[in-house]
């Protein structure tokens, strides 16, 4: 017996969604942004729901950091969590997918045949609120999903008569590693087990129970990825997949699984609590209802594409933070103690991204929600110690940089928010004071970042210096003026990186000097360079504490103009640009949240309309209703939330200040129905594709002639008239008092003013470390300062040598240099340089193979040229190789008694580089002709800091040619990137 009809019912089921679209939920394509960037999964969740029960096509690449991409035409199965929109990936837990015979691999997308993965049509594909259904070509069986809070709810229709399989495979995952698999056979109809790995977030479990509709015969499993079968009721291992087999009768089966982070009762208490004895369709519905109820609370009129794009951004933006607990309150912190608490605890807070639209949004369309996101992020503090800058599912990443849980709690705090303020702000504090957390030591001290201590430097500072002045006001608010004076005077250190010559931020060194060969289209990559995923033309626009003050740095409204002209008109450059690096216009990248505030900023400087022109542009040009229709990372809501709070027709372009700037709506009419029943409104009359500009506005029927309008505002409730029309009303909003304006007004302080308190580090302007017979050295200071030094790596003092001329140094050496104001007195920090002698003599020969074309640095002079590659594998002076397994030959000009042979690696714990775990050096004796071989083990864990490290064995022979043998090598388990053949990079070899 078969059935035929499912790909017809499926195509039925389209073509009636097509015909749709009547209410919030139904313009709802999930499909939007699963292809190009955008990292989105289409598969089944609820509000802020733990389970997203998704499609995985893929597993290994940039672009399925979701675990789905819309170019595959295979799916390997259905996994339980996923990252909506990151970049980077993980989770994909608890993976269920139908087969026609036993499979315990997933097989190739080349050759399902090999494998559980099965062919698909996107034509049988369909997704939306809380559902998803595809046909599985391979299988035969419509697969239909949907979700609770908690649950996960399978539905598979067999086509055929045959025997029926289901393999659960613990070992996968989306770019992490398991650790630990346990699966259980409970009855016919049940099962239970966790899955603990490690990966973007590191060591966590997730528990999981699984009830079936219909009895399971069988059940196998496969050990370690070993060949050989088991055929117990419990395994428990590295890594497990389990096979179970059901009858040839069972054409109709329905899975329902519930998961926790807390335990395995737990995960059966969600099911149980949420499921129960509920069927598909049931589950289904309630879902619908959820995101409808949720998509409600703004309705716009207007053009039906933009809906499905408005409402579908929208339902992105309500994916992410996730509950944590489980339906009985309890959850695991992120110190892997149990709690219980009386509001739900939300996870996946990625801070740098949502702090700038997400939360804003949030405020709006689901302030008691934020609400409980905010008092998750104090309670995260209080269990761990500290705010979370990047939480994945409790588990503190890291990623990015700032303290951007500040700006979260600050905006929602000025908002109504109810939290323990006192507490928020020792949080705050606590957060801010952690000197050792991304050199926010060298911050405090230098008034600035930098970019020689720190990578990323001028993006830290500029952060840094926002979160800052959210601290400030909240301190303000609490009445605790000298915290306020403190953090005010620190929200002002991104002025000594803003260079008066040519107007543009930059870097700047410990030395008081900005950077030599800066340039404006620099894209850091990987951690490399001054800025963060961004170039300086992105982030000279960054200070939305201060936006009027930056106005006077670049000379006036005029002159502020004209700067962001040329960065929207300018022609595109992105020198080493990084995918995150997308959705250009002209140097602005809306692909990534730097640049997201960007367009807003004319309006502080009285072009209001110029505003309007490019949000209009961005709306029409870098959305659409296609699946790729984000033109960059999602990033768990906040490319789709920029879109949200734009096309209604403002934006909030400093989070704690309750203002929105006004910007050019996408629809004739918006009602937002606040949670305390009142309605705002925006209409904008006369609105089309060309009508983008406004020409004057009322609210509640009086003239309003500002552009922005307040929090307090939506929450009052009324109408705000926007007139739109095709031409430019350049004195909208034009005269000081219309515009909106950010700028701290007192406590101010002036670059110069800043950076008179600081006694800038020595240096010297020798480049060469390594020398042949001696080298001289002349320290030098910017303060033109006393400068002491020592020779043994000691910290000088005034009763060390002072530099009266030239340093003359013959000898290996440490020397560090301290210089001391000769007004205050004050001591700048130590300088400290290590100096070889022992620079291979002019005239060797050196082969190698050849490295990667972008690490090529000089040829094989990188390797004798006696300088230091720095603290970036981008500078030029490295040379990379991937994998290892090469051999660098020296052939001296002539024989030489060698004492030692020393190599000189880079490792980087925020990139796929590593040193290696050992290398060989053979000497060829000049002698006998015999060689001699030494090997060097390097300790594991060595490498745990950013940096340069030397290597080497002593020897005592007579050399004329050696050789340096580094087998491959792959990155060490405690490493971000563990297992991946690691890249190995050189800059210089010593031989003494």
């Amino acid at each position: 017996m078969k059935r035929f009809f499912y790909p017809f019912i499926l195509l039925m089921l389209i073509a009636c969604q097509e015909q749709g679209g009547k209410t919030p939920a139904g313009y709802v394509d999930p499909f939007i942004g699963t292809d190009f960037h955008g990292h989105t999964f289409p598969g089944a969740t609820v509000p802020s729901g733990l389970v997203q029960l998704s499609p995985d096509t893929g597993t290994e690449g940039w672009d399925w950091c979701s675990g789905y991409h819309s170019s595959d035409g295979t799916i390997l199965g259905f996994s339980h969590t996923h990252l909506s929109g990151t970049g980077a990936s993980d989770l994909g837990d608890i993976l269920f997918m139908p087969t026609r015979t036993p499979a315990f691999v997933p097989g190739s997308k080349d050759n399902t045949d090999n494998g559980y993965r099965s062919r698909f049509s996107h034509k049988f594909e369909k997704a939306e609120p809380g559902y998803y259904s595809v046909y599985l070509d391979d299988v035969r069986a419509l697969v239909e999903l949907s979700a609770t809070a908690h649950s996960g709810v399978q539905k598979y229709g067999f086509e055929t008569n045959e025997d029926h399989y289901v393999t659960i495979d613990l070992s996968h995952g989306i770019y992490d590693i398991p650790t630990e698999c346990f699966i259980k056979k409970v009855s016919e109809f049940e099962l239970e087990g966790y899955r603990r790995s490690s990966g973007w977030a590191d060591d966590h479990t997730l528990y999981f129970y699984v009830k079936f509709s219909g009895p399971f015969i069988s059940m196998s499993s496969m050990v370690d990825d070993s060949i050989s079968l088991e055929s117990a009721d419990s395994v428990k291992a590295d890594r497990v997949v389990s096979v179970l087999q059901f009858s040839k009768d069972l054409y109709d089966l329905q899975i329902n699984v519930g998961i926790s982070y807390v335990d395995i009762a737990g995960a059966r208490n969600n099911l149980e609590s949420e499921v129960g004895n509920a069927d598909f369709e049931t589950i289904r519905k309630k879902a619908y209802e959820d995101w409808e109820k949720a998509l409600s609370v703004v309705k716009v009129e207007g053009d039906n594409v933009r809906k499905k794009i408005f409402y579908t951004a929208l339902y992105h933006s309500m994916i992410a933070p996730y509950i944590m607990s489980d339906v009985d309150g309890r959850y695991r912190s992120s110190n892997r103690n149990i709690y219980k608490s009386n509001e739900p605890n939300y996870g996946l807070f990625s801070t740098w991204d949502t702090f700038r639209a997400l939360h804003p949004l949030m405020t709006i369309v689901a302030p008691e929600k934020n609400n409980q996101f905010v008092n998750s992020l104090i309670r995260y503090y209080e269990e761990s110690g500290r705010l979370p800058v990047w939480d994945l599912n409790m588990r503190e990443n890291f990623c990015m940089i700032g303290y951007h849980s500040i700006p979260i709690i600050t905006d929602a705090f000025f908002k109504g928010a109810r939290i323990d303020s006192e507490k928020a702000l020792e949080a705050m504090i606590n957060s801010s004071t952690e000197d050792s957390y991304l050199g926010l030591g060298d911050y405090r001290y230098y008034h600035y970042m930098p970019f020689d201590l720190q990578q990323n430097s001028v993006s830290k500072a500029l952060e840094f210096a926002y979160d800052d002045w959210c601290i400030a006001k909240f301190a303000k608010a609490l009445g605790k003026d000298e915290i306020y004076n403190e953090y005010i005077k620190r929200a002002q250190y991104y002025k000594p990186h803003f260079d008066s010559i040519d107007t543009f931020i930059k870097g700047r060194d410990s030395h008081g000097c900005f950077r030599k060969d800066f340039s404006p289209t620099q894209i850091s990559i990987l951690g490399v360079n001054d800025f963060t995923e961004g170039n300086s033309w992105h982030y000279s626009f960054f200070a939305p504490q201060d936006v009027n003050t930056l106005i006077s740095l670049m000379g006036g409204d005029e002159k502020f103009i004209e700067k962001l002209d040329e960065l929207f008109n300018s022609v595109t450059v992105t020198d080493g640009a990084a995918p995150d690096v997308s959705g250009l216009i002209g140097n602005y990248a809306h692909g990534n949240e730097p640049s997201h505030h960007s367009a807003y900023l004319y309006a502080f400087a009285g072009q209001q309309w110029k505003t309007a022109e490019k949000v209009a542009q961005i709306c029409s040009q870098l959305y659409s209703s296609e699946r790729d229709g984000l033109c960059g990372n999602e990033d768990c809501g906040q490319m789709s939330a920029w879109y949200v709070m734009s096309s209604m027709g403002f934006y909030e372009v400093t989070p704690g200040s309750c203002d929105y700037i006004l910007g050019s709506p996408q629809f004739d009419t918006v009602i937002i129905n606040n949670a305390n029943g009142n309605r705002f409104q925006i209409i904008a009359d006369n609105l089309s594709d060309d009508n983008i500009y406004i020409g004057g506005a009322t609210f509640n029927g009086n003239e309003y002639s500002k552009g922005y309008i307040t929090h307090d505002m939506i929450l009052s409730g009324g109408t705000l008239v926007l007139k739109m029309q095709d031409e430019p009303d350049k004195q909208f909003a034009q005269i000081i008092e219309d515009r909106p304006h950010s700028v701290i007004s007192d406590n101010v302080f002036t670059s110069e003013e800043l950076l008179s308190e600081i006694t800038f580090d020595p240096y010297i302007d020798v480049e060469e470390r390594f020398f042949k017979d001696s080298i001289v050295i002349t320290p030098k200071s910017e303060n033109d300062a006393e400068i002491y030094y020592t020779l043994d790596g000691t910290i000088p003092t005034v009763r060390d040598n002072i530099v009266k001329a030239p340093i003359t140094l013959k000898e290996d050496c440490v020397l560090s240099l301290v210089a001391k104001d000769r007004t205050s007195g004050v001591l700048s920090r130590c300088t400290t340089a290590r100096f070889y002698k022992g620079r291979i003599e002019q005239g060797a020969k050196i082969t190698f193979p050849a490295p990667a074309e972008q690490y090529s640095g000089e040829g094989s002079i990188t390797l004798t040229d006696g300088l230091i590659g720095g603290s970036t594998h981008a500078s030029g002076r490295w040379l990379g190789w991937n994998g290892g397994n090469f051999e660098i030959s020296v052939e001296l000009p002539t024989p030489r008694k060698i004492s030692y042979v020393g190599v000189d690696f880079y490792a980087s714990v925020d990139t796929w580089i590593a040193l290696p775990k050992n290398f060989i050096v053979e000497f060829e004796s000049d002698a006998n002709g015999k060689i001699i071989s030494r090997e060097v083990i390097i300790p594991d864990g060595t490498d745990r800091q950013k940096g340069s490290y030397l290597f080497g064995t002593d020897c005592d022979v007579i050399v004329k040619n050696l050789r340096i043998i580094i087998p491959e090598n792959t990155i060490p388990a405690w490493h971000r990137f563990r297992d991946n053949k690691a890249w190995i990079f050189i800059d210089e070899i010593l031989v003494k």
